[in-house]
């Protein structure tokens, strides 16, 4: 392992997390070179959590412990939670047995429904009355030929802000 390697790996060696093969060749290139064994012991210095936060027995002995813990989860079946038909009727034999119904749910839900529909066929029976009759009163309107050019009409509430003999314009 050259000096390289060692250095970019000084960090994840002390915290334990490489494999025991690769700790070992960081361990031996370290013992053997001054400099990487240098940048080891100030990395060691400045990080308060420098080293192995656990020493080698108990990190195998956690990490025994969780793969017991995800193995044993692995083998506990996952209970299936029930169908919205067995938290209605109970616990239902056959998915086609009928859920009952409180009949004052069934003669609401008939009441508005009916409701419903028969407030939408009036709009629609109203908006169609009111059609015919505006187009039945439809009057229609021509305008009257004139020969009075459109720039001599003024509107009703027309008030001139300077004499007519002025032009405004330069």
């Amino acid at each position: 392992m050259n000096c390289r390697e060692t250095q970019s790996l000084l960090v994840a060696w002390q915290d334990g997390e490489l494999s025991p093969g690769t700790s070992a060749r960081i361990s031996e290139h370290v013992s053997a070179c001054p400099s990487c064994r240098e940048i080891e012991m100030r990395l060691r210095a400045a990080t308060p959590m420098a080293g192995p936060g656990l020493p080698n027995d108990l990190r195998r002995l956690a990490w025994d412990r969780i793969d017991r813990a995800l193995e044993l989860a692995r083998a506990t079946p996952t209970p299936v939670p029930p169908s919205a038909l067995e938290r209605l009727g109970g616990h239902l034999g056959a998915v086609n047995e009928r859920v009952p119904l409180p009949f004052g749910a069934v003669v609401g839900y008939a009441m508005v429904l009916g409701l419903a529909l028969a407030w939408g066929a009036s709009n629609w029976w109203t908006a169609n009355l009111l059609r015919a009759e505006v187009e039945g009163r439809r009057i229609v309107v021509e305008a009257p030929a004139s020969d009075v050019p459109a720039a001599q009409f003024r509107p009703a509430s027309y008030a001139p802000t300077a004499p007519e003999n002025e032009s405004s314009a330069p």
